[in-house]
């Protein structure tokens, strides 16, 4: 089992540093790519922006795991994550959101070209494993649940894919 670790690159002169993640879903590589922290002023409080990608190789599918939010700084790193698994030739994603507090419209267009490359040809898949509450009525409001599977823990999604 090959395991790579993603960190968001959350300044945009970084946005566009694909080769690496490339080089890492492939497995020629394994390490940590920096993390950097976005700090906005918010009311006199300083809130911290971060998203952190975990994927793990299995032999039937890839998991991808985020934590953190998947907004407009974060979800160009989900989609080259996504999209450097395609590219490698492996087309069923199983997508942990169990550590997502948040997710945008951005975010879910991440997911549903992911789950269009997934599809083409009758490929393989993208499917959901334990979204929060608050991201579980985003995906309902947004009308996922009618096109992609979601499940409850991992290994059913795993199980399922």
């Amino acid at each position: 089992m090959l395991s790579e670790r993603f960190s968001c690159i959350l300044d945009s002169k970084d946005l566009g540093s694909r080769s690496s993640m490339e080089q890492q879903a492939q497995g020629l590589s394994h390490r940590l790519v920096p993390i950097v922290q976005l700090s906005t002023q918010l009311g006199g409080t300083r809130e911290e922006v971060q998203m952190e990608i975990i994927t793990r190789r299995f032999k039937h599918c890839d998991l991808v795991a985020a934590t953190g939010r998947v907004d407009a700084y974060t979800s160009p790193q989900l989609e080259d994550v996504l999209a450097a698994i395609t590219r490698a030739g492996r087309f069923r994603i199983v997508f942990d959101m169990s550590g997502v507090k948040y997710i945008s419209s951005i975010g879910l267009r991440a997911l549903i070209n992911a789950h269009k490359t997934c599809k083409r040809y009758r490929r393989g898949r993208i499917v959901l494993a334990s979204p929060q509450p608050y991201v579980q009525q985003t995906l309902d409001l947004a009308g996922f649940y009618t096109f992609l599977d979601v499940y409850d823990t991992v290994v059913e999604a795993m199980g399922n894919v």
